[in-house]
C-alpha cells in the first residue's frame, strides 16, 4: 500500500477541473511498467465568488453613497460542486486600505497545520515548502506561526534586487520576555550570505530587543525595546530614488541611512528561524519602495474587522445564494471586502467590491459657556452685567457650514478646519473636507448661567443640537465661574469682544466699563501694549461708575491685543482681563 501528496505546479494557482489519474511503476534497476489508468477525479480548489449588488434602500447595483441605516446585499456563486459554506464582510476605512498588488511574495500564514507546501498569495505563486513544521498559533491577521518551524522559498529572479531596483520587506512579530531563550536572534526572513542578499530580524542587546535590517552588506539597527507579548509591525525599505535604506516599526519611521548596494544572491529565502517563543505573521516582499503613507496603511490594515454575513442558503450542493449585512454606523471613505468559503474550505477574497462614502453619523456638537469673572454696573438699568465666553464647536467628516447655527456668527465667522489625515491627503491631494467649525465669542448677561443652543448638520442632512444648559458632553456643557465682587476696582472692555474679527485699516469703537468705590481718575486704552487713547475724569466730579466709548485706529491685518487700564484718585489700578 502506498500514498503520496501530489503538488500541482506553482504556475497553476487554481487547479480546479477534471483530471485523469495514471500510475507508472519503476523498480530499482529501471524496469518500468506501462502507465496504468487509475480513474478520473474532479479537483475543486476554487471558492465561491462574491459580489455587492444592492442595499435594501436602493435596489440594483450599489453605486451610490450610503447615508442611511441600510443592509448591504449581494450574491455568492459556487463553480464547483462542494456548495457554499459562509461569507464575511469587512467595511474597510480609507486608512486601512492596504494594497498587496506589487508583492512578489505574500505569506498570510493561514495554511492548515501539517501542510508540507504553504500558500504564496502573490502573483508570482512561489513554491513555499515546510522543512520543519511550525506551530500554528493565533496571528495578527488570521493565524500565524511560531519560529520553532522553518519555511523555505526557492530562489527566483524576482526575489533578487540589483542596484537599480527598489524593494520592501514587511512582517508582523510578537515577542515575549523569553522569546529568544539562549539564542541571540529571531529571523523573520533571510536571503543573506556574507555581504550579499538581505534579511530582517530581531536580535537581543542584553535583555532588550533590537530590529535589524540588512541589505547588500549594510546594516540598519532600530531602537531597543523589551519583549512585551504584543504584535509589532516591521517594514524595511530600499528606495533607489532616494538612495536610502529605511526601517519602520508600527507604522512610523525609526531610522534611515544612505544605501546604494545590490541585494541579490542565489540562495533560497528562509523564514521563521530561531528557537525561542516568538510568533510571525503576514510576511511579504514588495517590488517597490513603500512610501510612509503605504507603511502606515499596512500597519492599520491589521485592524480590519471581518463580520459574518447572513446567507439565504448554505450547505452541500448550494451553488448560488444571496448574502446581506447591515452597513456600519460610521463616516468616511470605505471599501467593502468580501471573503467567501465553500464546504471544502476553499476561500476567495474579493477586495474592493465597492468603494464610496459611508456617512450615517450626525455631527458631534458642543456648546460651552464660562463666566470670565468680569462684570460692570449697567448705569442705564442699575443692574450688574457679567461677561461670559462661549465656544461653539462642531466636528464631522463632511460638515455643512451653512447649517452651523451659532450665536457667535453674528460677531464673526467661525474658524474652519479641514481633514488633515495623511492617508486621505496622499490618496486625494485635491480633496478638501471641512471637518471642524469653531466659534469663540463673548457676551454680557445679567447672570453667570450659560444659555442658548447650537445646531450643526453634515452634507447629508444629519443634524445635532446642543444646549449649553444641559451640562453633558453629548448635548453641550456649561461651566460657571463666579464674577468678581462688584464694589472692587474693575475695568472691562465691552466691545469688541474676545476673538472678534474686524476690518483693518480703519477706526474701531472700543467700549469700556469701569467701576470703583473711589472716584475714577482715568481709563487708558492699550493696543498691543501701547497707549492709544486716554479718558480722564475730574476728582471733583466724583464719578465712580462709567461706560465710555473711544475710537482706536488699527493699521494692519493681524492678531492684536486690546486692553484697558483704570486708575482711581486713591492711586489704585485695574486692568481688563
Amino acid at each position: 500500500q502506498w500514498t503520496m501528496n501530489y503538488r500541482f505546479g506553482a504556475g497553476n494557482p487554481d487547479p480546479t477541473g477534471a483530471y485523469s489519474v495514471t500510475l507508472r511503476l519503476t523498480d530499482n534497476v529501471g524496469n518500468q511498467l506501462p502507465a496504468l489508468y487509475v480513474g478520473r477525479i474532479n479537483v475543486d480548489g476554487r471558492g465561491p465568488s462574491a459580489t455587492v449588488t444592492q442595499t435594501t434602500a436602493t435596489p440594483g447595483e450599489l453605486t451610490t453613497d450610503i447615508t442611511t441605516a441600510v443592509n448591504v446585499a449581494g450574491t455568492l456563486t459556487e463553480t464547483g460542486a462542494a456548495g457554499i459554506d459562509s461569507a464575511e464582510v469587512a467595511f474597510v476605512a480609507l486608512d486601512q486600505m492596504a494594497t498587496y498588488t506589487d508583492t512578489v511574495l505574500l505569506l498570510p500564514m493561514d495554511d492548515r497545520p501539517g501542510e508540507a507546501n504553504w500558500t504564496d498569495r502573490s502573483a508570482k505563486q512561489n513554491a513555499v515548502t515546510c522543512t520543519q513544521y511550525p506551530e500554528v498559533l493565533p496571528g495578527r491577521i488570521g493565524q500565524g506561526i511560531s519560529q520553532f518551524g522553518e519555511l523555505t522559498v526557492a530562489d527566483a529572479p524576482h526575489l533578487n534586487f540589483s542596484q537599480n531596483q527598489s524593494f520592501s520587506v514587511q512582517g508582523w512579530v510578537k515577542l515575549t520576555p523569553n522569546s529568544l531563550g539562549n539564542f541571540s536572534s529571531a529571523t523573520l526572513l533571510t536571503k543573506a550570505q556574507g555581504t550579499t542578499g538581505y534579511y530582517l530580524m530581531v536580535s537581543t542587546t542584553g535583555k532588550s530587543w533590537q530590529y535589524t535590517w540588512f541589505a547588500g552588506g549594510a546594516f540598519l539597527n532600530g531602537p531597543t525595546m523589551t519583549g512585551d507579548s504584543q504584535w509589532h509591525h516591521l517594514v524595511a525599505v530600499v528606495d533607489r530614488g532616494a538612495g536610502t535604506m529605511s526601517l519602520y516599526a508600527d507604522g512610523a519611521l525609526v531610522k534611515s541611512a544612505p544605501f546604494t548596494g545590490a541585494a541579490s544572491n542565489n540562495l533560497p529565502i528562509t523564514l521563521a528561524q530561531s528557537n525561542g517563543s516568538s510568533t510571525y505573521d503576514q510576511i511579504a516582499i514588495f517590488n517597490h519602495a513603500l512610501t510612509p503613507v503605504e507603511v502606515l496603511t499596512l500597519y492599520r490594515s491589521a485592524d480590519v474587522n471581518w463580520q459574518p454575513a447572513t446567507l439565504a442558503q448554505r450547505g452541500n450542493g448550494v451553488a448560488s445564494t444571496t448574502w446581506s449585512r447591515p452597513a456600519p454606523t460610521a463616516e468616511g471613505i470605505y471599501q467593502i471586502d468580501l471573503r467567501s468559503r465553500d464546504m471544502l474550505g476553499n476561500e476567495v477574497l474579493n477586495s474592493n467590491a465597492w468603494r464610496g462614502l459611508i456617512d450615517t453619523v450626525a455631527p458631534r456638537v458642543t456648546l460651552t459657556g464660562q463666566a470670565t469673572g468680569q462684570s460692570y454696573l449697567d448705569t442705564a438699568t442699575n443692574r450688574t452685567r457679567y461677561e461670559l465666553t462661549y465656544i461653539c464647536r462642531a466636528a464631522d467628516f463632511l460638515l455643512d457650514e451653512s447649517s452651523f447655527d451659532c450665536a457667535g456668527n453674528a460677531q464673526q465667522p467661525p474658524r474652519r478646519d479641514f481633514n488633515t489625515d495623511p492617508v486621505l491627503q496622499a490618496r486625494f491631494p485635491d480633496l478638501a473636507l471641512l471637518s471642524t467649525l469653531v466659534n469663540t465669542y463673548t457676551v454680557w448677561a445679567e447672570n453667570t448661567t450659560p444659555t442658548g443652543s447650537l445646531t450643526a448638520c453634515d452634507a447629508y442632512g444629519h443634524c445635532t443640537t446642543a444646549n449649553a444648559s444641559a451640562g453633558s458632553a453629548s448635548t453641550g456643557s456649561a461651566t460657571v465661574v463666579e464674577a468678581a465682587a462688584v464694589n472692587a476696582l474693575q475695568t472691562t472692555i465691552l466691545a469688541p469682544t474676545t476673538d472678534s474679527v474686524i476690518n483693518s485699516g480703519g477706526a474701531i469703537q472700543v467700549s469700556v466699563a469701569a467701576r470703583s468705590d473711589q472716584p475714577l481718575k482715568e481709563v487708558v486704552i492699550l493696543l498691543d501694549g501701547t497707549s492709544v487713547n486716554t479718558i480722564s475724569f475730574a476728582q471733583r466730579d466724583g464719578i465712580k461708575t462709567t461706560v465710555q466709548t473711544a475710537s482706536v485706529t488699527v493699521a494692519d491685518a493681524a492678531v492684536h491685543s486690546l486692553r484697558a487700564r483704570t486708575t482711581d484718585w486713591s492711586g489704585a489700578q485695574s486692568e481688563s482681563i
